[in-house]
């Protein structure tokens, strides 16, 4: 892990909360991806599987998605699966995949010209750093609201 021991803690902290809140919502966090962590999915009953699957990533997401349709389940009309990069694959995915798309191009661009001005004031305090935003691109992996 890098950053200060500060930052660290801060980190850890937040991550902490984000784990307590989730759990306090009825929320699970699965860490397999892909058809391992869809297949985990297949056993309960219906009315004991999750409504929703939010992928980290759109590989991860189309992995179960494909473990899903293998085994008869409905997306999204059983589950909704959303993942997040809006990579090519998540609109050729035989259910198109809801996605988070970030800017990926000026995410790397903000961060080259960070290295390189951090190379140039080494001593330099740490920049303020500036959120990217993020848009939902909604595709037929998950349903429609009336």
């Amino acid at each position: 892990m890098s950053g200060s021991p500060g930052r660290r803690a801060r980190r850890g902290g937040r991550l902490r909360r984000a784990r307590l809140g989730r759990h306090r919502a009825g929320a699970r966090t699965e860490r397999r991806s892909g058809p391992a962590g869809g297949r985990e999915h297949l056993g309960p009953p219906r009315a004991e599987r999750p409504d929703a699957v939010f992928a980290a990533n759109d590989v991860v997401a189309v992995g179960a998605l494909t473990c899903f349709l293998r085994h008869g389940i409905d997306v999204p009309g059983e589950i909704a699966i959303v993942g997040f990069d809006d990579i090519a694959l998540a609109h050729q995915a035989v259910v198109p995949l809801t996605t988070i798309r970030q800017p990926g191009y000026e995410i790397g661009r903000a961060a080259a010209g960070l290295l390189l001005e951090q190379l140039e004031h080494p001593t330099a305090p740490p920049p303020q750093l500036t959120p990217f935003g993020a848009e939902l691109v909604v595709r037929q992996s998950t349903p429609t609201l009336a």
